[in-house]
């Protein structure tokens, strides 16, 4: 009963995932609308058109990186579902989401210089815990997954 009940939260997770990377695509899409509604709601309209250009910039090539980390996981969680959490590939997944993470922090550690925000180093902080995080269950999926297979060969 049990497993039931963590497959079913795989599934919801794969769900609120998958409204996340489409609503990503739709934010990105419209990003140049967004931060001239963002520029005007916050009175920061006479602020350089330059600094607006680097927000944009930074979330151009930020995005990419985040709808990837989103689509990895969704393929994770999909994983996870359908009751595979300690295969090689999931070890595979959490390396790429730490190596999309490490990318994030690079890019809004970047951003400091270009924005007058503090920010941007908060965030990047964020991605580097996210980082570290993901490649210590990088490391222990792959642990579990030797202990599994020398448990299958001693039975």
């Amino acid at each position: 009963m049990q497993k039931k009940e963590k497959v079913g939260l795989a599934r919801v997770s794969s769900i609120v995932i998958g409204l996340i990377i489409i609503a990503g695509i739709c934010v990105y899409i419209g990003l140049p609308y967004i931060v001239k509604l963002y520029a005007q709601h916050a009175h920061i309209e006479s602020v350089a058109i330059s600094s607006q250009k680097a927000i944009m910039a930074i979330l151009y090539v930020s995005g990419i990186p985040v709808i990837a980390l989103l689509t990895i996981s969704f393929l994770m969680t999909l994983n996870i579902g359908r009751g595979q959490a300690f295969v090689k590939v999931n070890v595979t997944y959490l390396n790429l989401i730490s190596l999309m993470a490490v990318l994030l922090a690079v890019i809004f550690a970047v951003g400091y210089f270009f924005l007058n925000s503090v920010f941007p180093i908060i965030i990047a902080i964020v991605f580097l815990l996210l980082a570290v995080l993901t490649k210590v269950f990088a490391d222990l999926f792959k642990k579990a997954i030797e202990y599994k297979i020398e448990n299958e060969l001693t039975i």
